[in-house]
């Protein structure tokens, strides 16, 4: 799926998808943030479309200018998205630690 400025282009999303996998905080490999406009727009379609989301956060604690948008996970109400970080960049290089956090559901 394309992206641009605002990150992952939601509009263009397939009807069929089910899963969405997405790194909005520090979008993998162009480097732009996603816009929290987007972020909504992706929960809604998730919503939609029954689907859920993969929120991979790798790298969120770093910031460089601005104040950090929300995760998605974290705006939303409707528990579609998993989130998944790692402390391998900020505590442990030496050691692969990454945790989940899921919906109850799950």
């Amino acid at each position: 799926v394309p992206v641009d400025a605002e990150g992952l282009r939601v509009d263009l999303l397939p009807d069929n998808a089910k899963l969405v996998y997405v790194t909005p905080s520090h979008q993998f490999p162009l480097g732009m943030p996603m816009s929290l406009e987007r972020r909504l727009q992706l929960l809604d379609w998730a919503q939609r479309h029954r689907a859920l989301i993969i929120e991979d956060d790798y790298d969120s604690e770093f910031h460089y200018a601005g104040r950090p948008t929300a995760c998605v996970q974290g705006l939303d109400a409707h528990e579609r998205t998993l989130y998944i970080g790692t402390f391998t960049k900020s505590l442990f290089p030496g050691l692969r630690i990454g945790y989940m956090v899921l919906p109850p559901a799950l």
